[in-house]
């Protein structure tokens, strides 16, 4: 609780004084219950070449339950693409059953952020495969999504980097190794539109690059994506 005294000779804008002194007590209610992951977006690239990790915020819950689910490339166009809105709206985005769920007690201090470090390819860590993947974060005494922050998170799980820069006809893909830095060749890539239709597709060459060009003009403004694979 807080406490306040106010002092018999405080005056008011006129020159009043109190005459006597004061003492008021408050309280205040805990703040409200969260989680949230420790990331900076909807989506990330994460390296299979190493552990899948992520980073979990939360204050004033008892316990953090995750749920790790597999995503089609389909369904990842859709999450990503401009009518996404009502899909995001509800609590689990994607269809069909979770392929890991887990829970991890917490005991943070009370009104006190605390941080943990949340293993997503298996209790003692590993990487998950090449792949996309959602991962969801819910407690007992908060489960409205992204309440405090970002509690659904796109993982897409990868072993090559891929630089996409494109213009209303054309677009250059350059993919390298994650773990190396060494240019891909020999890679199968698609370019899509933002409704997902592809515009082009093919092979990087000996540096790593692939070029292509399309007849219809895009709106450079919309989301485009280029995939290996």
């Amino acid at each position: 609780g807080f406490e306040v005294k106010i002092g018999a000779d405080v005056t008011d804008k006129w020159g009043q004084s109190l005459a006597r002194g004061r003492t008021i007590r408050f309280s205040t209610r805990a703040l409200d219950p969260e989680q949230w992951f420790d990331v900076p977006g909807r989506f990330g690239v994460y390296s299979a070449y190493t552990d899948t990790l992520v980073y979990a915020r939360y204050r004033n819950v008892t316990q953090l339950n995750f749920e790790l689910y597999q995503v089609s490339l389909d369904m990842f166009a859709t999450l990503i693409g401009n009518d996404s809105y009502n899909l995001w709206n509800s609590s689990v985005p994607v269809s069909g059953s979770p392929i890991r769920a887990w829970s991890v007690p917490v005991s943070p201090e009370l009104n006190k952020a605390g941080l943990l470090r949340v293993p997503v390819g298996g209790e003692t860590g590993g990487a998950l495969t090449t792949g996309i993947y959602l991962i969801r974060v819910t407690s007992p005494e908060q489960n409205q999504s992204d309440f405090g922050g970002i509690s659904r998170h796109l993982l897409v799980v990868a072993n090559t980097n891929v630089t996409y820069k494109s213009a209303e006809r054309e677009g250059l893909v350059w993919a390298t190794d994650l773990q190396s830095g060494d240019v891909t060749t020999a890679a199968s890539i698609t370019i899509y539109d933002s409704a997902f239709k592809a515009l082009a597709a093919g092979k990087t060459d000996g540096s790593g690059l692939f070029k292509a060009q399309w007849q219809s003009a895009i709106n450079t403004f919309d989301t485009a994506v280029a995939i290996v694979g």
